[in-house]
């Protein structure tokens, strides 16, 4: 689970600043709102991206409306090799649209 952590939290700081809040379910990233949230599993992980649109990609577990403009796409991981260009894209833009 710590190359997962590592491959997501070593793309968001090349973007700007994250703050990690450790809770007692996970992690959660924040800039000036919540980006995503890190859920360690027994044998994965669940990473919550929250953005302002509804991606049909088939990678992502669930999809559920937060708000009007906010929706979190919930993905499964089970190795780092799965942070790929289009998961770094979607954490990009998660991170600019959860930033003022």
């Amino acid at each position: 689970m710590r190359e997962i952590y590592a491959a997501v939290i070593t793309h968001l700081k090349t973007i700007g600043p994250i703050h990690e809040d450790a809770i007692n379910v996970g992690i959660f990233l924040k800039s000036d709102r919540k980006i995503a949230e890190f859920r360690p599993r027994v044998r994965s992980v669940l990473l919550s991206l929250y953005l302002p649109y509804e991606v049909g990609d088939p990678r992502f577990a669930r999809i559920l409306p937060v708000a009007a403009d906010r929706i979190v796409h919930v993905i499964k991981l089970t190795n780092a090799d799965q942070v790929d260009d289009q998961l770094r894209e979607w954490l990009s833009e998660a991170y600019d649209f959860n930033t003022d």
